[in-house]
């Protein structure tokens, strides 16, 4: 939520390092059995933050094991600017 704050402020890097601090949780079965919320990362897509976003995938990737091939499919479409497809992670 506070990315999505710092992005209606107009800061683009804070919303960036709360996307990171997003991702950068230990886990836990609880974690692990829910989709993360792509909300702000398709957002900072839209402004051009692809390293980013990329590296929040590879943070989500630690603790969402089930999401590991939608996380490599979405990796590679930013990868080659493709459009990504985030339903149903879009929770917002």
């Amino acid at each position: 939520m506070l990315g999505h704050v710092a992005l209606v402020d107009g800061d683009e890097n804070i919303a960036c390092k709360e996307l990171l601090l997003a991702g950068a949780v230990s886990g836990s079965p609880v974690l692990g059995s829910f989709d993360p919320d792509m909300s702000l990362a398709h957002e900072l897509l839209q402004l051009g933050q692809r390293a980013t976003v990329i590296e929040y995938f590879a943070l989500c990737e630690i603790f969402w094991k089930h999401g590991a091939s939608r996380l490599a499919k979405w990796t590679d479409d930013v990868v080659r600017a493709r459009k990504r497809e985030f339903d149903p992670n879009l929770l917002r």
